[in-house]
């Protein structure tokens, strides 16, 4: 039994993270986003006639980088991008040997709630503020909704 809380005890006070550090790295992907969708919107101005679905996309591009940079991040290191960056590591429970790779089911749930459900979520964001701008507008009411539609930039 006290083998599955081994990974829980330490022996210094500096292997685990503090408040901010773990603040720090829950904000540096969802900073990234915009950063990307502003560097599409840029290249889409400067070469409209080669680019111009690269910003009407982003969201998408964003979602392929996302994952492939995850992958390999908790393939690799153990760790997602942003946990890498400030010298975290994830660790599954169930492993006790140091320095294990995480096994392939924890990295698929991983996946899933770095890359998806973050991207669900910016989908349904952006469906609501026009949604809502419909709204403010007056323009919800009076047209009828037989399908949701995603906003197109």
């Amino acid at each position: 039994m006290a083998e599955y809380g081994a990974h829980v005890a330490s022996t210094s006070i500096s292997e685990r993270p503090s408040i901010f550090t773990a603040l720090a790295q829950e904000n540096l992907m969802s900073a990234v986003r915009p950063a990307l969708k502003h560097v599409c919107k840029i290249l889409a101005e400067k070469w409209p006639s080669e680019l111009h679905w690269l910003y009407r996309y982003s969201n998408e591009l964003h979602l392929l980088l996302d994952l492939i940079l995850q992958h390999y991040c908790l393939k690799k290191l153990s760790a997602s991008f942003a946990e890498n960056f400030y010298g975290m590591k994830r660790v599954a429970l169930c492993e006790a040997e140091a320095g294990a790779k995480l096994p392939f089911k924890v990295r698929t749930k991983s996946l899933i709630f770095l890359v998806f459900v973050p991207y669900f979520k910016s989908i349904a964001d952006q469906l609501f503020e026009r949604w809502r701008e419909e709204d403010a507008d007056g323009r919800l009411l009076s047209q009828p909704h037989c399908f949701v539609s995603f906003p197109s930039p």
